[in-house]
C-alpha cells in the first residue's frame, strides 16, 4: 500500500495582517513636494500563511527607501515590509505609497535641499 503524506490546512493559520490601503505606520516625511508628509501601506489585503501557533509571534520589519524626494505617484513602491518570525523572515510584501505627491515650487525644493544637506 502506497502512503501518500498530505499537509493538513489544520496545520496552518492564515492571517490577515493589513487592510487595502491601510496605512502601516504614522505618515512618512517626504521631501521637495507640495505636503510634508505621504502615507505608506499595500494596495491590496495583506494575508500571510503560518504553521499552527506561530501568527502570534510574527513581528513586522519595514525597510523604506529614504529620504523620500517628491514626486511620487501613487502605488509607487517605497520600501519593503519583512514579515520576521524567530528572528527569520517568512514574507516579504512591496510596501507602496498610498497617495500622490507632487513637486514643490523652486523655493520649497530650494528650502529642502538645505535642510537635507545639513541633515
Amino acid at each position: 500500500m502506497r502512503r501518500v503524506s498530505v499537509c493538513s490546512a489544520l496545520n496552518f493559520d492564515t492571517v490577515k495582517l493589513y487592510e487595502k490601503n491601510q496605512a502601516i505606520s504614522a505618515p512618512v516625511e517626504i521631501w521637495k513636494g507640495t505636503q510634508s508628509t505621504i502615507k505608506i501601506g499595500f494596495t491590496q489585503d495583506l494575508w500571510v500563511t503560518l504553521p499552527k501557533g506561530s501568527a502570534a509571534r510574527i513581528k513586522p520589519q519595514l525597510e523604506r527607501k529614504d529620504p523620500l524626494v517628491a514626486p511620487i505617484a501613487a502605488n509607487t513602491q517605497v520600501g519593503t515590509m519583512k514579515m520576521m518570525v524567530d528572528g527569520k523572515s517568512v514574507a516579504e510584501f512591496p510596501v507602496m505609497a498610498l497617495e500622490t505627491v507632487d513637486q514643490a515650487s523652486i523655493f520649497g525644493r530650494a528650502w529642502d535641499s538645505i535642510r537635507l544637506w545639513l541633515k
